[in-house]
């Protein structure tokens, strides 16, 4: 198939696509208030969506994923890793705590590498969604 003609599959997969990037932006302000929120439960929700991100970012790194990648979303890839490990090490304490604690800076530090990596997933997942898909 020529290059301006899309091919059945990739327009079929658009409507998930758009889900996944709305789901994504909404994982962006949602996890950063679930420790919050939600105590121990919400810090072990945002940590086991930040371990899923971080897996399968790992997982695609170590494909050779980047060499395929423009410049921008092999960055914004690699970033989105880097973000997700900080963000799960620097929350694991704060938000398992079992008891209630005034937000200090652990906590701050790791909501504030959450958020950013939800927000570089976000990006990401609209990077997909556009013509080029991010390959070079």
């Amino acid at each position: 198939m020529n290059r301006l003609t899309p091919d059945a599959g990739n327009h079929a997969q658009r409507p998930g696509g758009y889900a996944l990037l709305l789901a994504a932006g909404t994982g962006t302000v949602l996890a950063a208030k679930a420790p919050h929120r939600w105590g121990r439960r919400g810090g072990a929700l945002v940590i086991t969506g930040l371990s899923v991100l971080l897996t399968r970012d790992t997982i695609m790194i170590a494909s050779g994923l980047p060499g395929r990648l423009r410049p921008l979303p092999r960055c914004l890839l690699a970033l989105e890793a880097l973000a997700a490990a900080a963000a799960v090490a620097a929350g694991v304490r704060p938000w398992l705590q079992l008891q209630p604690r005034p937000l200090g800076v652990a906590d701050r530090t790791a909501t504030a590498l959450t958020t950013t990596t939800f927000a570089i997933h976000t990006l990401r997942q609209a990077i997909y969604l556009s013509p080029g898909q991010g390959r070079q």
